[in-house]
């Protein structure tokens, strides 16, 4: 679904009529976000950017790329052997 919304937002950037397999709404509702609140959302895109400027290397533990790629091993044999 988020790619054809996508698909629906550049339509309306781009000035082409709504999309037929768009529901009327929810054209709507596109173009009420780029007419009436196109800065809807840029305060959390500018605390997330904040925050990844903060992060470093410690989340990753001592062992950096290594211990972070052994935890998602790890996770996704979890995974795999709870859904077999």
């Amino acid at each position: 679904m988020s790619h054809r919304r996508s698909e629906a937002h550049d339509a309306f950037r781009g000035g082409l009529p709504k999309p037929l397999w768009l529901d009327v709404e929810e054209w709507e509702s596109i173009q009420d976000e780029h007419q009436y609140t196109p800065d809807r959302y840029s305060q959390q895109r500018d605390v997330a950017a904040t925050r990844l400027d903060r992060v470093g290397m410690w989340h990753l533990g001592s062992g950096r790329y290594d211990s972070m790629r052994y935890q998602f091993i790890s996770i996704m044999l979890i995974i795999e052997f709870v859904c077999v």
